[in-house]
């Protein structure tokens, strides 16, 4: 579908996001429990 641009950690509940270009992405967040998909928009 797509390649993955990066994998990191999430600090002080956000995500860096500066050194991707404007575009319509899809973020993964997991922990050992569950794992969320959520589509977003860079302008």
């Amino acid at each position: 579908m797509g390649q993955e641009l990066g994998k990191g950690k999430i600090e002080n509940n956000s995500v860096d996001v500066s050194s991707i270009q404007s575009g319509t992405y899809l973020i993964e967040v997991s922990n050992p429990a569950i794992t969320i998909s959520k589509r977003f928009i860079k302008l």
